[in-house]
């Protein structure tokens, strides 16, 4: 067992070159409260700095935009997700299935929804988190990976 004040390291669980739109420090929805959490929660998109237009996906900014982008255009679809370190699965989820495509108007939608009327008690986790699964580390010490795609277990 680990001691609350025992140092547990840690491993980036994604592999390659990643951008986090999303950081604690944005506070929206969740990501930086105490709210379901996600106090030290991060979103990742994978990333090609050399493409032009937004580097996350394959298509144009103007058709993410207007049109939504279908989820095998991101460049993240597919990658391998690692464990961060040595824990124990308490929790996973899979076979919720993903949105086909995102776009701006959905997503400011989704988060607006999320961060008002969200309720833990009576609302389904998996769509807020999507495929997920949940490692401890020790005693009080979890991380959950998010928002993967369906059939990684």
């Amino acid at each position: 067992m680990t001691e609350m004040n025992e140092l547990v390291i840690l491993a980036f669980p994604l592999r390659g070159e990643w951008l986090s739109p999303n950081t604690p420090g944005t506070k929206i929805p969740s990501h930086g409260t105490n709210r379901s959490g996600t106090r030290y929660a991060y979103d990742f998109i994978q990333v090609d700095w050399d493409r032009g237009d937004y580097p996350a996906y394959r298509v144009s900014f103007i058709q993410y935009l207007l049109f939504g982008v279908k989820l095998e255009n991101y460049y993240c679809w597919g990658q391998d997700v690692y464990a961060p370190g040595n824990g124990i699965v308490v929790a996973a989820e899979d076979g919720y299935e993903e949105r086909s495509k995102t776009n701006l108007f959905s997503d400011m939608s989704n988060a607006y929804k999320n961060a008002h009327h969200f309720n833990i008690e009576k609302d389904n986790i998996q769509s807020v988190a999507g495929n997920y699964i949940i490692i401890k580390f020790g005693d009080g010490i979890y991380a959950a990976l998010c928002h993967l795609q369906t059939g990684f277990i």
